[in-house]
């Protein structure tokens, strides 16, 4: 419902309900199967609509003014941000130089203001989570191997990513920290031995 608004660039509460009714139709197999009625899934997925409206409302934009919250942070450093350009949904990604692959949720062109005022744009893994956990240490990992692999594969530095939480309508800024980035290659190493 979310990729589905991104690429239309249509968050209006019409479009997300017949979304959320449509997506909830086609998976009536798999609602069967876990006991599931259609009715409540699309209900469950209209509960969304509201955050969805107000994330479009924050973030798309050509030019940041939304404050996001960020990882890692000095608490007076502060950052505004905005989707400026959809590039692609479900981007399969690939590096052979960090030996990664993935499927990216959604790249896209942000605009970054932080505290000097001055606007930079750059390319980015949005990923979306459906839970309200904005401290997993997995979703910011996989976030930073995205923007690695994303790095190799645009050839250039891919500083950053971006999870939304869509529980909680929270965005979160993970900047691409050198350590962590060598930590977990080195610990993907270690796991992809152990299975040889």
């Amino acid at each position: 419902m979310f990729q589905a608004a991104l690429v239309k660039r249509d968050f209006t509460e019409e479009f997300l309900q017949s979304q959320a009714l449509a997506l909830s139709t086609s998976a009536i197999e798999e609602l069967h199967i876990i006991d599931e009625t259609v009715e409540s899934a699309a209900f469950t997925l209209m509960e969304a609509i509201p955050l969805l409206i107000d994330w479009s409302e924050k973030f798309l934009k050509d030019h940041p003014t939304t404050t996001v919250s960020l990882h890692r942070s000095d608490p007076g450093q502060k950052l505004t941000l905005s989707i400026s350009k959809l590039l692609d949904i479900e981007e399969h990604v690939w590096s052979p130089l960090f030996g990664l692959k993935g499927n990216v949720d959604v790249t896209a062109e942000v605009a970054l203001s932080e505290n000097d005022g001055q606007v930079k744009n750059r390319i980015v893994p949005l990923e979306l989570k459906t839970g309200k956990n904005t401290t997993s240490v997995s979703h910011r990992a996989q976030s930073t191997l995205y923007a690695l692999a994303m790095s190799d594969k645009y050839d250039t530095t891919v500083g950053s990513s971006e999870l939304f939480y869509l529980k909680t309508g929270e965005m979160l800024h993970i900047p691409t920290f050198r350590d962590e980035a060598r930590g977990l290659i080195l610990r993907r190493n270690e796991l992809a031995g152990a299975s040889h």
